[in-house]
């Protein structure tokens, strides 16, 4: 698996390879296993290896926060139709509600079993696993 990558469609130039300024994660890897972008294109997700999300500023291509607190690997992320909200879903425990502007924690509940996805109503209001 190689690095998380941003690329010009137009000219296919790499803007931005993000394993440059990781830490380390859980597992002492430095990689990302998926990159999300916001619905109003302000803002990056990515789920690193381990329990850890990392959201970026999609226009200064900088980092502003690091949101922790699953107990398990992170499977999937997705923000919010209006991109005010995060919801995380880890390996074995629950799916978390984070804040995109502060990181702020904003609630979490638990799952019956692995979300490999998570999907929002447009109105912002029902998150739907599977």
């Amino acid at each position: 698996m190689g690095p998380a990558q941003l690329f010009d469609v137009n000219t296919g130039v790499c803007l931005k390879t993000f394993n440059e300024n990781f830490r380390s994660t859980d597992n002492g890897q430095k990689r990302a296993e998926n990159i999300i972008f916001s619905n109003n294109g302000l803002g990056i997700a990515l789920i690193l290896v381990g329990r850890t999300i990392e959201l970026w500023d999609a226009i200064n291509l900088t980092q502003y926060s690091n949101l922790s607190g699953h107990r398990s690997r992170v499977l999937a992320a997705s923000f919010t139709p209006n991109s005010e909200l995060l919801a995380s879903a880890s390996y074995y425990d629950n799916v978390r509600l984070w804040d995109v502007v502060t990181g702020a924690s904003k609630g979490s509940f638990d799952l019956n079993g692995q979300a490999r996805d998570i999907v929002w109503s447009q109105d912002s209001r029902v998150c739907g696993t599977a």
